[in-house]
């Protein structure tokens, strides 16, 4: 959501109430103790599951607002196994800590890139050489 002409080009889940962010609120703030996150935890899979339902609520949200279908961007092999699809975005938030979304918006000028990251890394041990 970087652009100049809609204002806004950073967004913080520390900012919601944890109501809004279930299962987020454990996976993040245990990772100082268990030395980052664990493709194989229950809680970083659930996450990218998380991730995957909001992302196609936030189509339907975009279609409603801009009055035409928005698509979300999926690698074919994705549409065609979730299973995939799940096990690279928990690789991808796992190894770069980013959850990555693409939006095609009808008669836009570009595909709109979502990304949630965490905007504090250096806190990370594997950042700190303690991984």
């Amino acid at each position: 959501m970087r652009h100049q002409g809609h204002g806004k080009s950073e967004f913080s889940l520390s900012r919601l109430p944890a109501a809004q962010t279930p299962g987020l609120e454990g996976t993040c703030a245990d990772r100082g103790q268990s030395g980052g996150l664990n493709k194989n935890s229950p809680d970083v899979r659930d996450c990218v599951g998380c991730w995957h339902q909001e992302e196609r609520d936030l189509c339907l949200q975009l279609s409603r607002h801009v009055g035409a279908r928005v698509q979300s961007v999926i690698a074919q092999r994705h549409v065609n196994d979730p299973n995939a699809r799940l096990e690279d975005g928990t690789s991808q938030l796992v190894v770069e800590k980013i959850l990555h979304s693409t939006f095609r918006i009808p008669d836009c000028a570009a595909d709109l890139e979502l990304r949630a990251y965490d905007p504090h890394p250096d806190l990370w041990p594997e950042a700190q050489g303690t991984a």
